[in-house]
């Protein structure tokens, strides 16, 4: 890879820690769109088992790893900020993101037909995401404050981490069913390593677990999975749908802002299949 291409990739991992910090959002899913998802899961498995690529994965790791801690630390209370005084804009945005990754989503997957095989994934991913999007009381209470142990801190970091993995499945999200969600939000915002650094076993425990399963997943049922993360990435759109905010002039706004979230990931997911 030339320094340009660790460049665009540090500024992807910056949208990957992001998104992983908005209930509702998937960071597999904005791999998905940005092109780096089965490069991900490559590289996360191949650390253990690729000798070879070994120092590549690594690098690679390292570079979209510092990305997301920049935005993780960075964009937080920007993002905060966002969700808190502009969430219908900033859910749009997002809405317009992934569905401008559909055709590049569609294409990388190779799929030319469905089978019944598919259909039945498709299904199920679709499903999952409408069932843990439902939970709306859990969502507007992502800020209440919970009591928390290190252990529950751990093992809500491999669910999540698992979760962070998997396109369509929101690992905020998990971390808000869970409760654990303001606690490390808020431990980013005060720097809170301790906390930060328990809770990052165990996603790291869950992001390598079920990396190596979606590896084997691509591997030996490609058109399956690949329908099973289609049918993910598509539900997330109706899941971060929250209306529209009050007066024509904010419709147009609205709109406009799907519009260039989409034209964004649209013309990303044509560029990625430019250099590939």
């Amino acid at each position: 890879m030339s320094i340009l291409s660790y460049v665009f990739l540090f500024l992807k991992g910056i949208v990957f820690g992001v998104a992983n910090i908005i209930p509702g959002v998937s960071g597999g899913t904005m791999a998905v769109v940005m092109g780096i998802y089965d490069r991900l899961v490559e590289a996360i498995g191949g650390v253990l088992t690729d000798g070879k690529k070994r120092v590549s994965h690594i690098l690679f790791l390292f570079v979209l790893g510092l990305g997301a801690i920049a935005g993780l630390k960075g964009l937080a209370p920007i993002i905060t900020y966002s969700l808190d005084h502009h969430y219908e804009l900033t859910m749009l945005f997002f809405m317009g993101l992934i569905t401008g990754s559909f055709p590049a989503v569609l294409k990388l997957s190779g799929i030319k037909k469905l089978t019944t095989a598919d259909m039945v994934a498709l299904s199920v991913g679709i499903v999952l995401v409408l069932v843990l999007g439902a939970n709306e009381g859990a969502k507007e209470n992502a800020r209440a404050m919970a009591d928390i142990n290190t252990a529950k801190l751990i093992i809500s970091g491999i669910l999540a981490g698992g979760a962070m993995i998997v396109p369509g499945v929101s690992g905020s999200l998990i971390m808000v069913l869970l409760g654990v969600y303001p606690v490390v939000l808020a431990a980013v915002d005060d720097s809170d390593y301790k906390l930060l650094a328990i809770f990052a076993i165990g996603v790291g425990l869950g992001i390598v677990l079920f990396s190596l399963l979606m590896r084997v997943l691509l591997k030996h049922a490609s058109n399956v999975t690949h329908s099973f993360i289609f049918g993910l990435v598509g539900a997330s759109v109706v899941i971060l749908f929250s209306g529209f905010p009050e007066g024509e002039l904010s419709w147009l706004i609205g709109g406009a802002t799907f519009v260039v979230g989409a034209v964004i990931a649209f013309l990303s997911g044509s560029s990625e299949k430019t250099s590939s």
